[in-house]
């Protein structure tokens, strides 16, 4: 009776208690940075080589989009189902206005690895990165 009763608990446990699960084996191995979702079902990941993932169905399955660059990408942000930025290696910023169908790489005046951006609206936004770099925007990363 005791063996049932623990190993009832055991199971019921497991089913109540919140998980984490492995999403899409396939990428296992790459490298990734930084995770943003604008609501339970849209997100992008960024990272190593360029790399940028975005899914529509809660993370169940990841496609690939072109981000234009070999920069490893450290941080992603998005503020909506459309507008977002990506940050990384060698000064990089990408923006995207088409929920990242096209990214477009931003002019910088530096080189620094950008470590994280976040945007509070489509036009305000930040960027930090080495050596006490801080990067600000009012027009949705233009300038």
């Amino acid at each position: 009776m005791r063996l049932f009763l623990c190993l009832f608990i055991i199971f019921i446990s497991r089913e109540i208690i919140p998980q984490w699960f492995l999403q899409n084996p396939q990428w296992q191995g790459k490298l990734f940075s930084s995770v943003c979702f604008v609501d339970n079902n849209s997100g992008w990941v960024v990272g190593g080589g360029g790399t940028i993932l975005k899914t529509t169905n809660g993370g169940t399955n990841w496609m690939t989009q072109t981000s234009g660059t070999q920069n490893d990408l450290s941080s992603v942000c998005f503020v909506n189902n459309i507008s977002g930025w990506a940050v990384g290696d060698g000064g990089t910023i990408l923006k995207t206005t088409d929920g990242g169908l096209t990214w477009k790489l931003e002019t910088t005046k530096t080189l620094n690895w950008l470590s994280s951006v976040y945007f509070t609206d489509t036009e305000t936004g930040f960027a930090v990165g080495d050596s006490g770099l801080i990067l600000r925007t009012a027009d949705g990363g233009t300038t």
